[in-house]
C-alpha cells in the first residue's frame, strides 16, 4: 500500500564519496547507485536523486524533513534518536591517514592533542568528540579537501573510510599520504 501511495521517492546523498556515491556529468552513480537500481527493480519505486548539495546540506534537509531518505549514512547514537536505519548493507572500516613523514601511530588515541580534519556533517565528528575530546577537529567540505589539508600540513590526520581514502589517494595522486593506522570504527 505504501509503495502504491509513494511511487516516487526523492533522496539525498553525498555527491563526493567515491566509489560509493558520486554525482558526475549530471548523473548519480557509484556502488550505492547500483543498490538504488535494484530497489527500483524490486519495488517499482522510482528513486530520484535530489540536485547535488554538500553532505552537510543533505543532513540538514533530512533533519528538517525536506528529504525523507538517504541511501547511506553513518549510524551514531544521536542519529538513531532522530532517524530509522536499515540493517547496514555496506561495512567499510575507518582508517587514520597521515603524511608519510608523520610519526608512527597505532590508532586514533595516538592523536591526542593533534589536529584532524573531517567533512562537515559526518558522524565521525560526533564519535571523535565523544571518544577523544582532546583532538582538535578542523571541518572541511569533503574528503578531497580533508586529504589536501593533511597533505599540505594544515592538519595532522584524517579519519575516513578505507575504500574512499584509497580511491582519492589513487585518483588524485596524494603521494605523500599513507594509511597510518586502523580504528575501532
Amino acid at each position: 500500500q505504501w509503495i502504491k501511495e509513494h511511487p516516487i521517492v526523492y533522496f539525498g546523498y553525498e555527491p563526493n564519496w567515491p566509489p560509493y556515491e558520486m554525482y558526475k556529468d549530471g548523473a548519480y552513480t557509484g556502488i550505492i547507485g547500483d543498490y538504488i537500481k535494484v530497489i527500483e527493480e524490486q519495488t517499482g519505486i522510482d528513486m530520484i536523486p535530489m540536485p547535488p548539495v554538500k553532505w552537510s546540506e543533505t543532513v540538514k534537509k533530512l533533519n528538517t524533513g525536506e528529504i525523507k531518505v538517504v541511501p547511506a549514512m553513518g549510524i551514531s547514537a544521536k542519529r538513531k534518536e532522530r532517524f530509522v536505519f536499515t540493517t547496514p548493507y555496506i561495512m567499510d572500516p575507518l582508517v587514520v591517514v597521515t603524511r608519510d613523514n608523520f610519526k608512527v601511530i597505532e590508532g586514533i588515541s595516538d592523536l591526542k592533542g593533534k589536529t584532524i580534519t573531517l567533512p562537515e556533517g559526518y558522524n565521525r565528528i560526533e564519535l571523535i568528540n565523544r571518544d577523544y575530546p582532546s583532538i582538535k577537529i578542523v571541518p572541511a567540505e569533503d574528503v578531497q579537501d580533508c586529504l589536501l589539508l593533511v597533505s599540505t600540513s594544515k592538519a595532522d590526520a584524517f579519519v575516513g573510510s578505507l575504500s574512499v581514502v584509497s580511491y582519492y589517494v589513487n585518483k588524485f595522486g596524494f603521494s605523500n599520504l599513507k594509511i597510518a593506522a586502523p580504528t575501532d570504527y
